[in-house]
C-alpha cells in the first residue's frame, strides 16, 4: 500500500477520532438522558470505525481478508507507535447494532422479567437496586467513571476515549 492510500485511511481515522471526541463531550455534558445515550451510541460507532481500520477483525469467510491484513500492516508499519486495543473492547458495538437480538435473548432468558434501560448512576447498577439480575440492566451508565453496563457486560468508555486520543496523537505528530 502506498503513502497516498495510507493517507486516505489516516484522514478517515482522524475524522472518526474528531467525531468520537465530539460525542464524548456530549457524554460528559448531556442536556438530557436521551442525549447521553445517543452520544454513547455515536461515540462507540466512531471508535469502532477507528479500530476496524487499524485492527480489522479478519475471519476465514471474508473475501477481502488479505487486503484488510495488508492495509493494517501497512498503516502499522508507517505509524509503529499506534496503540493496540483488545478487539473485545468494542463488542458493545455489536450489542447495539443487534439490539433486537439482545431483547430476544432477554425475553427468552430473563428470570425476573425486570427490564431496566437508560439509567444513570455513580457505580454498578446493582449497588442502587438489589434483586435485579445484571442481564436485566440493558443500558446503565456510571457517569463518574464513564463506564457503560450493557446486559451484564461492562465497557470502559473513558478507556476507549483515551485510545482514540492516543491514535489521534500518533497520527498528527
Amino acid at each position: 500500500m502506498n503513502d497516498f492510500e495510507i493517507g486516505i485511511y489516516k484522514m478517515s481515522v482522524l475524522d472518526q477520532a474528531k467525531e468520537a471526541e465530539n460525542a464524548y463531550f456530549l457524554i460528559c455534558n448531556p442536556s438530557s438522558n436521551d442525549e447521553l445515550f445517543s452520544a454513547i451510541h455515536h461515540f462507540i460507532v466512531h471508535v469502532s470505525n477507528i479500530i476496524k481500520i487499524l485492527q480489522p477483525l479478519i475471519n476465514g469467510k471474508d473475501q477481502f481478508k488479505e487486503f484488510k491484513d495488508d492495509r493494517s500492516k501497512s498503516i502499522l508499519r508507517k505509524y509503529s507507535n499506534l496503540p493496540i486495543i483488545p478487539i473485545s473492547d468494542i463488542d458493545i458495538r455489536n450489542d447495539l447494532e443487534h439490539f433486537d437480538e439482545r431483547i430476544d435473548f432477554w425475553v427468552r432468558e430473563s428470570k425476573n422479567k425486570i427490564f431496566m434501560d437508560k439509567s444513570v448512576g455513580a457505580d454498578c447498577p446493582n449497588k442502587y437496586v438489589s434483586g435485579i439480575d445484571m442481564m436485566d440492566w440493558f443500558r446503565h451508565f456510571d457517569f463518574n467513571n464513564k463506564v457503560l453496563y450493557f446486559c451484564g457486560k461492562k465497557y470502559d468508555i473513558a478507556a476507549l476515549y483515551n485510545y482514540a486520543q492516543k491514535v489521534r496523537s500518533v497520527l498528527t505528530s
